[in-house]
């Protein structure tokens, strides 16, 4: 295991100040580029809408890894986008079934 040399150099406050400013802008900037996650978070009742099943049916599919869930807090939430792929999943195997 080797161990990091420190040196230590005496700054000025302006100097730290600037340096503390500088790599915060950085943080913001880097921060800014990065595309933000736009998902739309639904609650069980809303999936249960939206792929037309009963709620012992999505606990069910929550628990078998057909669909994820997220805990925030207390409350469950989905993504809507994987949602969206669970019901176009679901839509090919009953036309591939023939159902």
């Amino acid at each position: 295991m080797s161990m990091q040399q420190v040196i230590l150099t005496p700054l000025s406050i302006e100097q730290l100040q600037n340096f503390i400013n500088d790599a915060v802008k950085t943080g913001f900037e880097q921060t800014k580029t990065q595309e933000p996650d736009k998902t739309n978070l639904l609650t069980r009742k809303q999936v249960c809408t939206l792929l037309n099943i009963t709620p012992p049916t999505l606990h069910e599919w929550t628990r078998n890894g057909t669909v994820t869930a997220y805990k925030i807090g207390t409350r469950i939430r989905y993504k809507e986008n994987e949602v969206l792929k669970t019901l176009q999943r679901v839509k090919q195997v009953k036309f591939n079934r023939g159902v």
